[in-house]
């Protein structure tokens, strides 16, 4: 008996290699910064439901992914901005050198960006976005192993200096906290995109849009001293020498 081979279905005319670089070029494509902030601030209420946790914590960690990159570039050279070097060193038709989210962390880590605890809180926002990927059951930021995940050092060390701010840290829901601690990222990768040369080369969405660049020193940036205490010491009265 002869098996016939079946008939594939007929498809467009368009090559291959043209549609696998759309959906590359789909994927860089992006909103203003005012979109993402106003999906952060719906997403927090405690009103809304868990019905787009996993759609709405993909998108704001791609974003984060973004932002990661865009804070590297700016301690790279200008020819990293635009193909072929960025496409070799993050990814374009073939894996670059630092491909990935996890590579991202590693290597702005190792550049001084942000400290250890930021590092660590990264990762953690990393995996839980793995898993909300990934899983095939449905689950969302109620979920045991989801919420137990949702500690972060930023947010503690932060939040968790005052009693107020201690028992709302307590009692925060784990999306509160989740959301709070990439808020927090979000201040100090805007720091560090704010303290570098303003001619230099940026991605254009960064020039377009305005970011508003945190104001608050970074995480990792010692406390400096209050003007009350620089003109006290200002006025001490100099040390008498010693008669010869």
């Amino acid at each position: 008996m002869v098996h016939k081979s079946p008939i594939l279905p007929a498809f467009p005319q368009v090559s291959r290699s043209k549609v696998r670089k759309a959906l590359r070029e789909l994927i860089k494509s992006t909103h203003d910064v005012d979109h993402y902030l106003g999906l952060i601030d719906a997403w927090r209420d405690e009103n809304t439901n868990h019905d787009n946790d996993r759609s709405h914590s993909l998108i704001i960690v791609a974003w984060i992914e973004r932002i990661l990159e865009f804070a590297i570039q700016t301690k790279l050279t200008g020819e990293f901005d635009r193909p072929p070097w960025h496409d070799r060193l993050f990814g374009g038709d073939e894996r670059g050198a630092i491909d990935g989210f996890a590579g991202k962390i590693i290597i702005g880590y190792a550049m001084g960006l942000y400290s250890e605890q930021v590092r660590e809180d990264l990762q953690q926002i990393r995996h839980i976005r793995n898993v909300f990927a990934h899983s095939m059951v449905d689950i969302d930021f109620n979920t045991p192993e989801i919420a137990d995940a949702c500690h972060f050092y930023t947010v503690s060390r932060i939040w968790g200096k005052r009693v107020s701010s201690r028992q709302w840290l307590s009692n925060a829901s784990a999306r509160h906290r989740f959301i709070t601690a990439i808020f927090v990222i979000l201040l100090d990768l805007w720091g560090v995109l704010g303290r570098e040369d303003q001619t230099k080369a940026r991605p254009r969405v960064w020039r377009v849009h305005k970011l508003p660049i945190a104001r608050t020193p970074s995480l990792d940036k010692p406390k400096s001293r209050d003007r009350r205490t620089r003109q006290s010491e200002s006025q001490k009265p100099p040390t008498p020498r010693r008669p010869p």
